[in-house]
């Protein structure tokens, strides 16, 4: 429901754009495979003869991915706890339910569940709202328990410490520390031991 718009037509000039993008999401999937394919090659001929080059190469692309991600993560964290603190005030926390849009063969979708916290702060004597208490707080789940467990339950009315972008005030978070970028880490190494693995054992 927090998704609205004004006008649902396309803006002008749109299908241009998307053209443009589609012939440069085609190119970079084409260099990509004909990137992965040299370096299958390129790995074929330095693992053992029982090794799997190509789940080799895919396992370790996957898992630098995760990495890379969880790096951009860390970064972001490490930039937020920089920010200047201000006073905030608490106006709503509480788990949102909605039901997730249809399928597309046609099945209802499941009951989703997301915490939905609401602040307001001042910063160089102007107000603003904001509704994400995380750099990363738009992740949603079926787990009702799970979203209450991973998240903060702030009282309304609770004054809080608000870090605050300067550059961009209206950009702001209650919490600057991403404590599951350890989980990402886990998965990345976890990915490269299988790619390791099937370097070695096929």
């Amino acid at each position: 429901p927090d998704q609205a718009v004004l006008e649902r037509g396309l803006p002008k000039g749109m299908w241009g754009c998307l053209g443009i993008g589609t012939a440069i999401v085609l190119a970079i999937l084409f260099g990509s495979a004909v990137g992965l394919h040299q370096i299958t090659e390129f790995f074929s001929t330095r693992i053992p003869h029982q090794g799997n080059a190509a789940a080799s190469v895919a396992f370790g692309a996957f898992g630098t991915a995760i990495a890379l991600f969880a790096l951009v993560l860390h970064r972001q964290a490490s930039l937020a706890m920089k920010w200047p603190v201000v006073s905030g005030t608490i106006t709503l926390s509480d788990i949102e339910q909605y039901r997730a849009a249809r399928t597309e063969g046609g099945s209802r979708g499941p009951v989703m569940y997301q915490r939905r916290v609401s602040y307001t702060y001042k910063y160089n004597d102007l107000t603003y709202t904001n509704t994400h208490a995380r750099l990363a707080s738009s992740v949603a789940s079926t787990s009702n328990w799970l979203v209450r467990k991973s998240t903060t339950d702030y009282k309304n009315g609770a004054t809080v410490k608000v870090w605050v972008n300067p550059d961009n005030p209206s950009q702001a978070t209650l919490e600057p520390r991403t404590g599951f970028v350890w989980v990402l880490w886990l998965s990345a190494a976890a990915i490269w031991g299988v790619a390791y693995y099937a370097a070695v054992h096929g």
